[in-house]
């Protein structure tokens, strides 16, 4: 038997998205929130800044254990048995040197063509839906 609780919040999964978007990052990782309730969270981020919380968060509404056992199973082709926490806080490069998208291009391409990842999510469960983290925007008074 898995211990979902020790798995929660846990690198799971880290990948580039594809050749187009080479220097975009995908993970995943989901949350325990109560004995059949959790959360999957994606997380897409610029080659240069991989574990530096400057990317773009998705995370899924609650789903059952047996709905996040389809769901990674889909995503990544794995069951939650073979699954193994990957180290956070290494950098992650699928090559060394510098970066080709020094200008951001990617970035911005990710941004308009892809909505910021929302059209590369994964789909999920019938009735479980993707909302975008932060939900909120901080304004500033002057």
């Amino acid at each position: 038997m898995i211990d979902m609780k020790k798995l929660s919040s846990k690198l799971l999964y880290r990948e580039k998205i594809s050749d187009e978007l080479n220097e975009i990052i995908v993970s995943l990782k989901f949350f325990y929130i109560t004995d059949d309730e959790f959360e999957v969270e994606v997380e897409f981020e610029p080659l240069g800044m991989v574990g530096e919380g400057e990317g773009w968060l998705w995370r899924s509404s609650r789903m059952s254990l047996f709905e996040v056992e389809s769901f990674i199973n889909e995503f990544i082709g794995m069951n939650l048995s073979e699954l193994v926490e990957l180290p956070d806080s290494e950098k992650y490069c699928y090559y060394e040197g510098e970066l080709f998208d020094k200008n951001g291009m990617q970035s911005l391409l990710f941004e308009e063509k892809y909505f910021a990842g929302y059209l590369l999510l994964p789909k999920l469960p019938d009735g479980s839906i993707w909302k975008k983290k932060p939900s909120f925007v901080k304004t500033v008074s002057i």
